[in-house]
């Protein structure tokens, strides 16, 4: 159940004779962050990846940056306490791959899409599933060069300090997505795990050393609401590659590296998050500009990226495609 301070859309929603609420109109508005709270979300987020650059060099910022993404928009898509639990996987599973560095940690990482599945169909949210693109921001500092004494601890603080950003601005306080049921729960759950595996298989065939990024922007799939139909994944990829157009103009003005970059880059991932109850173009257009200047603030760099990103839509709108016919009710029309 959702925790009685955390209202769900339809708390107070009038319902049908059966208890169930009826559809949500076709022009609702999407819910978005309250512009109220971002200005704190955007000095909070500066100051916490500034602190680490100042303490531990640029090196630590993007696994400092992964974990604000999960304190807050784990919070924000699913609950303070789900948020700090994804966190603490994410750290207990980099811990058992550098103890046993024979164990995959792709694999290690499939627990994570079993636990968004069991979030979407028990508790609802995406606080799991945002916690496996914190995985991915973590794994990418790794392969830029920075240690796991370094890539962890900095992971941490940021979660630490996303979760408390998130407790002061009250963001455990919007309206929580309702749980989605086992058949939503069940999809989701093969979404991001046979995705996550295929990108996997993908970025070892393109044998680049930034290939994570396929799976990075992959990830970003699951964070959309309604993200198994196609003309949602469809959009998706029109975002990915509207966002990877912007970062390219930024980087080629000159505007990609600090402390630009870096501002513009939070300026783009607070937008995102708070477009994330909207979905797509909106939101991974946004984080797309987030996720390339701060990880890739060359030209060239944010191409292979953007040249990642669209494979990784592609790939989601092949498994959003499948995985709409297998789970279609029975007797649904072929042009829904």
């Amino acid at each position: 159940m959702t925790p009685p301070d955390r209202p769900t859309p339809t708390d107070h929603a009038p319902t049908s004779s059966a208890g169930a609420p009826p559809p949500a109109p076709s022009r609702a508005k999407a819910p978005r962050l309250p512009w109220r709270v971002v200005p704190g979300i955007a000095a909070g987020a500066l100051l916490a990846c500034l602190a680490a650059w100042a303490a531990a060099g640029p090196l630590a910022v993007p696994a400092t940056a992964g974990g604000m993404v999960l304190g807050l928009g784990g919070t924000l898509l699913g609950s303070s306490g789900r948020a700090a639990a994804g966190g603490a996987l994410v750290l207990a599973l980099s811990l058992l791959h550098l103890a046993a560095p024979g164990i995959d940690l792709h694999r290690l990482a499939l627990a994570l899409p079993a636990a968004a599945g069991w979030e979407t169909a028990q508790r609802g949210g995406r606080a799991f599933t945002m916690a496996l693109m914190s995985l991915g921001l973590l794994v990418a500092a790794q392969h830029a060069g920075a240690a796991p004494g370094l890539a962890l601890p900095s992971y941490g603080a940021g979660l630490l300090a996303g979760l408390g950003l998130a407790r002061v601005l009250g963001l455990a306080r919007m309206p929580a997505r309702p749980p989605e049921g086992p058949a939503a729960g069940l999809r989701h759950t093969l979404f991001l795990g046979l995705g996550l595996a295929l990108a996997v298989a993908l970025a070892g065939h393109l044998q680049n050393a930034h290939s994570i990024w396929l799976v990075q922007f992959f990830v970003l799939r699951g964070l959309a609401p309604g993200h198994m139909a196609r003309a949602s994944a469809l959009q998706f990829a029109l975002g990915v590659l509207a966002g990877t157009a912007a970062a390219l103009v930024i980087e080629t003005a000159g505007l990609g590296l600090p402390p630009w970059g870096i501002l513009l880059a939070l300026a783009a991932l607070v937008a995102g998050l708070r477009s994330l109850p909207a979905g797509p173009p909106l939101t991974p257009a946004l984080m797309t500009v987030a996720l390339l200047l701060l990880t890739a603030p060359t030209p060239d760099a944010a191409l292979f990226r953007g040249e990642a990103a669209i494979m990784a839509s592609g790939l989601a709108i092949l498994l959003a495609t499948v995985l709409d016919l297998l789970f279609r009710p029975r007797g649904a029309g072929h042009g829904r």
